[in-house]
């Protein structure tokens, strides 16, 4: 079961991406958007998908999902985005990219299970250092919301925004050292970078919410997005379906939206495989 959610969230990302109706990638959005309206051919969309995602998938997606044995969403949904907009938007592309994409899923949780264990045989656990390689990545998150106040506001604003970011994540880093903060008497371990980063988000909304704009200069956003929202509705079906998938996935602790929650969901899986393998309790797991 665990295998079909993640052949049809493979399947049915790469026909989204075929038919131009949803990518993961946020910086593919646009372009995608470019050829759309006729403004670049499928050719050169195809090369850019490759040239933004490939490095992403091998670089960022893979190694966070060997370290955790949970898929980190970036390598299936990067890889379907290349494979939809690769294949062509025809009556054989559409259904060559749903067999491709479904293969790649199903390819990642094979390989995945097939690293695990040949990992096991080596003299060497080198697993706990590839899982540091996307790390600083994890801990920029935090500067993210101070840049975009920085750019969008003032430098000013951004440094104090980065400043009671990073002071949230060492409260986070004490908190979870001293063990104070318990529910049910049981020690809540806050994730640093999740707490540093809801901190930013507060700053950015506020100072975005405080901002006024020039008189004269409104715009109607109904009359410039309204055809992209009437498309959006038109294949509403499919990203529920998708969305469906996705959140089954993660209940099952199969696939993680990003490496904060992955590394989340690792601890937790990590733990209940602990708490099966204690006697009197492992019926109550089943």
């Amino acid at each position: 079961m665990e295998t079909l959610f993640v052949v049809l969230i493979g399947a049915i990302a790469a026909v989204l991406a075929n038919r131009n109706i949803a990518v993961f990638n946020d910086g593919l959005r646009p372009i995608v958007s470019e050829h759309i309206e006729g403004r670049l051919k499928r050719r050169e969309l195809a090369l850019t998908a490759f040239a933004m995602s490939f490095g992403l998938v091998i670089g960022f997606g893979i190694p966070f999902t060997l370290t955790a044995s949970i898929i980190l969403i970036h390598s299936i949904l990067l890889g379907t985005d290349i494979i939809g907009l690769v294949t062509p938007k025809n009556k054989w592309g559409t259904p060559a990219a749903a067999l491709i994409g479904g293969l790649y899923g199903w390819g990642l949780v094979v390989g995945l299970e097939g690293f695990v264990k040949l990992f096991k045989h080596l003299p060497l656990n080198f697993l706990d250092p590839l899982g540091q390689v996307g790390t600083p990545v994890v801990v920029t998150f935090m500067a993210f919301p101070a840049l975009a106040v920085a750019m969008q506001f003032s430098v000013k604003k951004g440094v104090i925004t980065f400043v009671t970011a990073a002071i949230a994540r060492q409260l986070a880093v004490f908190i979870n050292e001293s063990g104070v903060f318990k529910i049910g008497g049981n020690a809540v371990t806050l994730n640093q970078e999740g707490i540093a980063l809801i901190v930013g988000m507060i700053f950015l909304f506020a100072y975005a919410m405080k901002e006024k704009a020039d008189e004269g200069s409104g715009v109607d956003l109904a009359s410039v997005f309204s055809e992209k929202v009437i498309s959006i509705k038109k294949n509403v079906v499919y990203l529920v379906i998708i969305g469906a998938l996705i959140a089954g996935a993660t209940n099952l602790v199969l696939m993680a939206g990003d490496p904060i929650s992955l590394n989340l969901l690792a601890e937790g899986k990590r733990r209940m495989l602990g708490l099966r393998r204690l006697p009197g309790l492992s019926g109550l797991f089943r």
